[in-house]
């Protein structure tokens, strides 16, 4: 069991320094922050275990409703504290982001919408355009 693990303002002040010296944007160095003091208060005066940023994480999720992208934020924020501070056992994984592989149906051409394509290339005398939108849709 590792003792002392609370995270203190003075701690947060020399990881701010540390952040510049890493020449890190200023509002990356502010966001940073501002995530690692939700974690302080969430954690509430309590010494940080891997518990605790699990179920963080977790709340973050289920409880507070953010994004994914969101709270893949907070945890980088924290996880990169934790390198600093040389508490390498509490990094915490990172949610992965489903990536759309199919178009949405509302992105697809009706019938009507592809024919009247192929007609308008046909028209305006663009007989290759007007095999290509066959080919391809």
């Amino acid at each position: 069991m590792f003792m002392g693990r609370v995270i203190k303002e003075k701690m947060l002040e020399r990881y701010e320094a540390y952040l510049k010296s890493e020449e890190k944007s200023k509002s990356t160095i502010k966001k940073y922050l501002c995530d690692l003091r939700k974690l302080v208060d969430y954690a509430g005066g309590k010494e940080i275990d891997k518990e605790l940023v699990l179920a963080y994480k977790d709340k973050l999720l289920t409880q507070d409703g953010y994004k994914v992208s969101s709270i893949n934020s907070y945890l980088a924020a924290a996880n990169s504290f934790f390198e600093y501070m040389g508490w390498l056992d509490l990094r915490v994984k990172s949610y992965h982001m489903q990536q759309e592989t199919f178009c949405q149906e509302n992105k697809y051409l009706s019938k009507e919408e592809y024919y009247r394509l192929v007609k308008t290339a046909k028209e305006m005398g663009k007989v290759r355009l007007a095999m290509i939108l066959q080919t391809i849709c």
